[in-house]
């Protein structure tokens, strides 16, 4: 292939990949803050539907109230009403109200009037498990609302208490179908579209969405915002439990936002951007006729340049010539070099760091007791660093009579932490064998100084340590100093475990402690 012709080839593969990545990179980022936006949507939709319906169950309990102060309703509780006219009021009470639910009891919940089932009057409302707890609360404290099931149908209630005087005379219980009306009106007050599903069957739908009602995606919407498709329309949708139902079977509210009109503008921008696409791709054909002769000899150089690139060679070129947009790819190309080499020493550094630390970890373990032991003890013990290099520590130092145990923990993590705990085991081992008698407190606050000087003078670090020091002797006694986590204890013959303060100080926060260590004694018994 000529260099021309590859010229002009490479300069229309690179204006359109350049182009095309940047085509690329708009549509997925219009098209991802539409999703977003719609899934916002959605979920401050499904706050206003619990706000709008508790603010309609409000209003529903003063039209109940409403209706238990009517004096013709207050007449049916009089006592001396027979049942017909107790069921002819409920009657004209019902049709009056437009409600499809209407229930009247005495004070103890007995049914007094039920105008869709007059046969169960006499019936104990309050057993009723659906009935009970709305009819309930209302007799007690005046007003209780709920959200009932029946069959097919989702009813909103609300009871209200009628009261006589002072006399406590029975309730009356509103309820009024959840149908397509009231879907569509919530849809005005919220924004978006919903459906109301019980038990997986759509039972009423808003209006936008009545089309979709028997595809069986809308119950299978989940509580998290995700896209569904129903038939040639695509949408944001999200499944919330029915505001104020607190039955046993399956009642949500499916919201749905228009995710194709969210999207319309980012497609139209797309569209735009492909016809730019395609300006550019034409227009790059043909500087690349015009210039393509003058592009020789840079592209060379640059050709030459790519393949020490990939032999591994990562020095930078000079003098590369040619047009602005050469001398630019070959500026570009330099500094690729640049951070390929950066990058290059950064891995071999972190090789050389995480060897160090590998080396460090295993300095660390190696100083620990690999079998600890001290005469008349049994012993284990085991430590697992949080990183590569922990300040964990412990140690076990046989000595006439016993020995010594250490136990403790230096501040924070890493190698300095690691550095910090093998200088006080180094310390530790020291004094303990230089000085087999002294006691605990003594040893522990020679350490601290020791602590203080190199780690806050020497070293700099802001860094503590907890630490336990204790001397154990073959009689069973136990002489300990310091500061870690407690002690615990199971004596023999004994059903619970003790817990043994450490009511010492922590090392390297003073320089002087020599007054502050404590000695405690523990003894068998």
């Amino acid at each position: 292939m000529k260099l021309r012709t590859a010229a002009l080839l490479g300069l229309v593969a690179l204006v359109g990949a350049v182009v095309l990545a940047m085509v690329v990179s708009v549509a997925t980022v219009i098209n991802n803050s539409a999703r977003r936006q719609v899934r916002e949507y959605v979920e401050r939709s499904a706050t206003v539907l619990h706000d709008v319906m508790t603010y309609q169950q409000t209003q529903l309990e003063n039209d109940a109230r409403i209706v238990a102060d009517e004096p013709r309703v207050r007449a049916l509780f009089s006592g001396d009403v027979d049942e017909a006219t107790i069921r002819g009021g409920a009657q004209r009470a019902l049709k009056r109200l437009g409600s499809e639910l209407l229930l009247l009891t005495d004070e103890d919940g007995y049914l007094l009037a039920d105008v869709d089932h007059p046969e169960d009057s006499g019936a104990n409302m309050l057993e009723n498990d659906v009935t009970g707890p709305v009819l309930r609360q209302a007799l007690a404290d005046g007003s209780s609302g709920g959200v009932w099931t029946k069959e097919d149908g989702v009813y909103r209630v609300q009871a209200q208490r009628v009261r006589i005087g002072r006399d406590d005379r029975g309730a009356v219980l509103l309820g009024f179908l959840f149908e397509g009306e009231d879907a569509t009106t919530l849809e005005r007050q919220i924004g978006s579209s919903l459906a109301v599903v019980l038990d997986g069957k759509v039972i009423a739908t808003s209006s936008s969405i009545r089309a979709y009602a028997a595809n069986s995606s809308i119950s299978e919407v989940t509580d998290s915002p995700s896209s569904l498709g129903l038939a040639d329309q695509s949408f944001m949708a999200i499944a919330v439990p029915f505001p104020g139902y607190r039955g046993a079977r399956d009642l949500r509210v499916v919201l749905f936002h228009d995710l194709d009109a969210a999207l319309a503008p980012g497609r139209q921008m797309l569209r735009i951007l492909y016809i730019v696409f395609g300006v550019a791709v034409v227009i790059a054909i043909l500087l690349a006729f015009v210039f393509s002769s003058r592009l020789s000899k840079p592209l060379d150089a640059l050709i030459e340049f790519t393949e020490e690139i990939a032999a591994g060679s990562l020095k930078p070129r000079t003098g590369i010539g040619g047009l602005a947009e050469v001398r630019t790819l070959g500026e570009s190309m330099n500094s690729m070099v640049a951070e390929l080499g950066e990058s290059r020493h950064q891995l071999i550094e972190k090789e050389r760091l995480e060897g160090e630390l590998d080396i460090a970890m295993r300095i660390q373990t190696s100083i620990l007791p690999q079998t600890p032991a001290l005469s008349s003890l049994e012993i284990a013990a085991r430590m697992i660093a949080a990183d590569e290099v922990g300040g964990d520590y412990y140690d076990v130092v046989p000595a006439e009579d016993g020995g010594w145990i250490g136990i403790g923990d230096v501040s924070g993590h890493g190698l300095d932490a690691g550095l910090i705990m093998m200088m006080v085991q180094t310390s530790v081992a020291t004094l303990v064998r230089s000085q087999p008698e002294g006691s605990p407190s003594e040893l522990l606050a020679a350490l601290n100084a020791v602590v203080f000087d190199n780690v806050h003078r020497r070293m700099g670090y802001p860094r503590h340590m907890t630490l336990s020091l204790l001397r154990m002797h073959e009689s069973g006694r136990v002489v300990f100093a310091g500061a870690h986590m407690d002690i615990l204890i199971l004596r023999r013959g004994a059903d619970q475990i003790e817990s043994i303060q450490t009511p010492g100080n922590w090392l390297g926060v003073f320089e002087n402690i020599e007054v502050v260590p404590i000695d405690t004694e523990l003894t068998q018994g």
